[in-house]
């Protein structure tokens, strides 16, 4: 059995078991357990396979579909840490792992018996900003979603132990701003690198980035000079998620 492969499955397994296990718990006792340590554990096991794959393929482990999505797993389990140490927000772990264990279903079936297709330095460099900035993106959507669900609750004015236990919607909203202007640095990298490289793009595919990244130099003047409600950009944070998603598909 390929090692890699059985480090894809165990972090699959492992962060499906995690979240319905600590879901449950939270949702019936209110069970306060500490989320960070086990996306640490699961961050050291997918480190690990990362490790791995790239001794054995020489190179930044991002060829190939399965690897890739692997990589983009691992990148939004890094953001995840970061942030929620940031601005305490643990419990958005709840809300991530159902995406990581989505990810790493995906990465397990693609697996990694791929024909490799080893480019230069600055091509893989290219493929893995552009990664860590849509890492960043999922991050910030699922923000948003549970901002979302927040600020329902809190409209309600019924202090539910849903509503207590999810973040506050301040800390919330300034993860979201955060993240926009990470995942904007990071693309205008990206974007770079695509240029040094020359990174052949579709008609499509150009316009589709042209306007997400206009989309995003309107979007921070909006937020970082006039102020947007929080509602508003936590529709923005879930809509870059979908074009996102939408540019990776278009060849």
């Amino acid at each position: 059995m390929d090692i890699q492969w059985l480090i894809s499955l165990l972090s699959f397994l492992f962060a499906l078991v995690v979240w319905v296990w600590w879901g449950s718990q939270w949702y019936r006792c209110r069970v306060c357990c500490d989320m960070r340590a086990w996306m640490i554990l699961l961050f050291v096991l997918q480190t690990a396979g990362l490790v791995y794959d790239a001794l054995g393929v020489g190179a930044c482990p991002i060829v190939g579909a399965g690897r890739s999505i692997f990589f983009i797993a691992w990148s939004v389990n890094l953001f995840y840490l970061i942030l929620g140490r940031s601005y305490r927000l643990s419990i958005l772990g709840i809300f991530t792992l159902p995406v990581l264990s989505i990810l790493l279903g995906t990465a397990l079936f693609h697996g990694a018996d791929e024909l490799i297709n080893v480019g230069s330095f600055w091509s893989h460099f290219h493929k893995g900003v552009m990664m860590i900035g849509s890492s960043a993106v999922v991050i910030s959507a699922v923000a948003g979603a549970v901002f979302l669900i927040q600020n329902a609750l809190l409209k309600q004015q019924v202090m539910s132990s849903l509503s207590r236990a999810l973040p506050p919607i301040q800390g919330l909203e300034e993860c979201m701003k955060y993240l926009m202007l990470v995942s904007f640095i990071i693309f205008v990298l990206g974007c770079v690198c695509g240029i040094l490289v020359d990174a052949s793009l579709s008609t499509l595919k150009a316009i589709a980035v042209s306007v997400l990244m206009l989309g995003y130099v309107g979007m921070l003047w909006r937020v970082f000079r006039v102020g947007v409600p929080g509602k508003f950009l936590a529709y923005w944070s879930i809509g870059v998620l979908i074009v996102s998603a939408f540019i990776f598909q278009i060849s």
